[in-house]
């Protein structure tokens, strides 16, 4: 760029048009300004109205405090805001809304009317913005509160019209939105209706339990486990789904910051890791976090739709969120039975309905499991037998399935996932306890490796000699395995080694606690026995000695459950017993 004249000052229709890129995205996004701005007028009851999608009309009813008519001449102007006087007011944002953005980027985009009546006033009054073009204020019939009406989203700007989904899909996201207000805020009442019927409607007085079943199923309701914590100048509350319930998307992950729907990575892998080892395959859980803090503790300013943060200690607030979940989590009976299936009726089809029993039943490797009930378990040695001085029949299958039969049915366990709890309890039993047994190797295994992954071992040096792994350094790019702890004594070094460079290049968390839980996995998971070991009498009768002493037996370390449990009753009705 060269010459003078080339830099100018964008007129305002295209600042608030540039805003609105930002901050108006869909009718979702919509929707959420104008409720954010509807609780802080201290509103109760809220009633959202959407026709075909938001693209015809967004009409957002509050019974707040309302809008003097000298405050409606400067409502639609960019940057016009009740809740920010001077710079000092950012640092402690207790607010929904702050930028002054919404109604002037919203007014750029769409036909806007804002009809609004102080509360005890005699009469109401309202003001336009079609498409940057602000209308006097005139009187106008209104009850006490506000109404906002936004008709033609996106009309005068095609591009943005064209990547808006189909009407259903950009009402879901709508309704989406007012479940997060209705659990973020469960002292105010929300409505939302489509162009024929009522889609949702969170009533005053509906519970926060009973608002999260309504928005993601009933059966989440009494599931829910509850765990609460302070710390970091917050304070956490927390509703965990158990395990068993994931899903494919991020979407049950939800977090609230002071009643207000935030997103933070730091927390968010927070949770992912307190439910790391409970979670088979690429899940997600779902989880409802509320804190309560100190706004000055939190940087809100970061994000033009406000949904981003960042705490002045993550740190602390990630070990605040770990810690209450994980604890949480393992503390609750997590068992699960496998659930029978629908009765199936018709003459004719008996055998069909066995192998369709038998092959569910066989098939279900990623089934909720339980906790293993007390008492002995099972083995096999070469096909089926008994364990040394226990009187239960068991079956090795495939070398990787331990079937036996208990008092109560038969229970099909991993062999590898089962070792690997087992495992990964006893080492870090020890290493909490400050005592890892360490095994030296005769000779050290060296193992190549680039010199970042040399680099990094460096630095988890200590981490790694808490938790038994001793390493030295043979060379710009080598290293030595010179110590495992013994109980994973069998383990070969080198594939130990480089599983553990695997989890170190993953880890996220600064806590040296989090790392060596992750650690320790790694290691459980490569040291114990695999599908398709064969085990001995001996050695099966060890794991479930072991195994009937863990409080946490239902899952390996890396969320694969350990145990599959097929009750009697379900068996008779599997086959039509009863």
């Amino acid at each position: 760029m060269t010459g003078p004249g080339r830099i100018k000052v964008l007129p305002p229709d295209v600042v608030n048009r540039i805003a609105a890129g930002e901050v108006v995205e869909r009718p979702a996004s919509v929707v959420k300004e104008l409720v954010e701005n509807s609780l802080d007028a201290g509103a109760t009851r809220i009633e959202v109205e959407v026709s075909e999608g938001g693209r015809k009309r967004i009409a957002v009813k509050d019974d707040g405090s309302g809008v003097p008519e000298e405050d409606l001449a400067r409502i639609f102007l960019p940057h016009s805001t009740s809740k920010l006087s001077d710079v000092e007011d950012l640092l402690h944002i207790g607010t929904f809304g702050f930028r002054g953005e919404a109604l002037a980027s919203i007014g750029a985009v769409a036909r806007a009317v804002v009809r609004s009546r102080e509360r005890g006033a005699i009469a109401g009054f309202e003001v336009a913005d079609e498409f940057g073009v602000i209308s006097p204020v005139r009187p106008a019939a209104s009850p006490e509160g506000t109404t906002v009406e936004v008709h033609d989203l996106f009309r005068n700007v095609p591009a943005r019209l064209k990547f808006l989904r189909s009407a259903s899909a950009e009402m879901a996201r709508v309704t989406e939105a007012v479940e997060r207000f209705a659990i973020g805020c469960p002292e105010a009442s929300f409505v939302l209706k489509g162009a024929e019927r009522t889609v949702v409607r969170f009533p005053e007085g509906m519970g926060l339990r009973e608002r999260i079943a309504l928005a993601f199923g009933r059966d989440l309701r009494d599931s829910l486990v509850e765990a609460s914590a302070a710390g970091a100048g917050a304070e956490l509350m927390a509703l965990l789904a158990p395990p068993s319930v994931t899903r494919a998307d991020t979407g049950g992950m939800l977090l609230f910051l002071n009643g207000r729907h935030v997103r933070d990575k730091t927390l968010l892998h927070a949770l992912r890791q307190a439910y790391e080892d409970l979670i088979f395959g690429p899940r997600s859980p779902v989880a409802f976090l509320f804190l309560t803090m100190d706004p000055a503790l939190v940087d809100q300013n970061v994000h033009p739709a406000k949904l981003e943060v960042r705490f002045r200690d993550s740190g602390a607030m990630h070990a605040l969120v770990y810690r209450t979940v994980r604890d949480a989590l393992v503390s609750a009976s997590l068992a699960v039975p496998v659930v029978p299936p629908p009765e199936r009726t018709g003459p004719g089809d008996r055998d069909q309905r066995v192998r369709e029993a038998v092959g569910d039943f066989l098939s279900r490797r990623d089934a909720p499991s339980g906790l293993f009930p007390p008492g002995p378990l099972g083995e096999r040695p070469e096909g089926a037998g008994t364990l040394p001085g226990r009187a239960v029949d068991f079956l090795q299958v495939r070398d990787t399935y331990i079937v036996l039969e208990t008092s109560e049915g038969i229970e099909i366990l991993d062999q590898h996932a089962l070792h690997e709890r087992v495992l990964f309890d006893r080492i870090r039993g020890r290493y909490l306890a400050g005592g890892v047994e360490i095994q030296r190797l005769l000779r050290p295994v060296v193992v190549d490796l680039r010199p970042t992954e040399v680099a990094a071992l460096e630095e988890a040096r200590e981490v790694l000699r808490a938790i038994g792994v001793l390493v030295e350094s043979f060379g710009p790019s080598s290293v030595g395995v010179s110590g495992l702890p013994a109980a994973v004594g069998g383990a070969d070094p080198a594939d130990l080694l480089v599983g553990l460079l695997g989890t170190l290049a993953e880890e996220r968390s600064p806590r040296a606690e989090d790392l060596a839980d992750r650690l320790l996995s790694t290691m459980a998971c490569r040291a114990a026995v695999k599908a398709g070991d064969r085990l001995r009498r001996e050695q099966v009768a060890d794991l479930l000695s072991a195994a009937e002493r863990l409080e946490h037996a239902h899952s390996c370390p890396h969320g694969r459950p350990t145990a599959l449990r097929l009750d009697y009753g379900t068996l008779e009705r599997h086959f039509h017993r009863k």
